[in-house]
């Protein structure tokens, strides 16, 4: 490949090297593509995944994501995209927005306290949703977990420790108490990033979790875990989903 001109100083667009690999690939085109250049540009909008150690494939679609963004909110007269291709500002809003509108959802934090039942809410955007295992591997013996299993535990509402007590305002102190996270929005892209790596107390170290993970090829019902349904749901000892929406794809 020439590379005369492609390593130097010159500002990289980044959403236009994403461009030419979606535009390669339903080309049609039998010849071998080499995406060297988009490489390039996302190790220069993030320099956690620069070089060629190994990394996380969610982080580096994080990485390019919040890239995209950035360079569509900063604006600037050094833009290497040609003139005719050079948004407006207008342009740079929507196309930000429409990034925000693919991946982001919104989560829903509940705190209730353990002794007059008093709740606090917050909600947070949110881009993926990172899910514990909730079967892990023993004796060198494959076990197998599924995606649903993973939400319903994300889902579940915990009782927070001791050290974590909650000041409650309809009490006036601090109180035992218990939180529970759900969906309060779904984004029309879903990111769920698995925890295949569990660090242990002592030394600081990690080890790679090998369990399998079941998940449905064509669809995946949320609505046990939105917060319409866990809302609805709460306090019951078994819940019940007998008329859920249509499944999400």
């Amino acid at each position: 490949w020439d590379t005369t001109s492609e390593f130097n100083d010159r500002p990289i667009c980044l959403a236009c090297e994403l461009d030419k690999i979606v535009s390669q690939f339903y080309s049609g085109s039998q010849i071998p593509y080499s995406p060297h250049t988009f490489l390039h540009a996302v190790w220069c909008s993030a320099d956690n995944v620069a070089g060629y150690e190994q990394q996380d494939a969610h982080e580096f679609l994080i990485a390019m994501l919040a890239g995209i963004c950035a360079a569509m909110n900063r604006p600037n007269s050094q833009d290497p995209r040609p003139e005719h291709l050079t948004p407006t500002a207008a342009a740079i809003t929507s196309g930000s927005n429409d990034l925000r509108s693919i991946f982001s959802g919104e989560l829903r934090s509940e705190v209730t306290c353990a002794r007059c039942s008093g709740t606090s809410s917050k909600l947070e955007e949110f881009y993926d949703i990172s899910l514990d295992l909730t079967r892990t591997t023993g004796s060198d013996v494959a076990v197998t977990d599924s995606l649903t299993s993973c939400l319903r535990a994300f889902t579940r509402q915990e009782r927070l420790g001791s050290a974590e007590k909650y000041w409650c305002s309809r009490c006036g102190a601090l109180q035992d108490s218990s939180k529970q996270l759900s969906i309060q929005r779904l984004p029309n892209v879903l990111c769920l990033h698995l925890k295949r790596f569990k660090h242990s107390a002592v030394g600081k170290q990690a080890s790679k979790i090998d369990s399998f993970v079941e998940f449905p090829l064509q669809s995946l019902n949320m609505f046990t875990h939105t917060s319409a349904y866990v809302c609805a749901h709460a306090g019951d000892t078994h819940p019940s989903a007998s008329v859920p929406p249509p499944s999400a794809d």
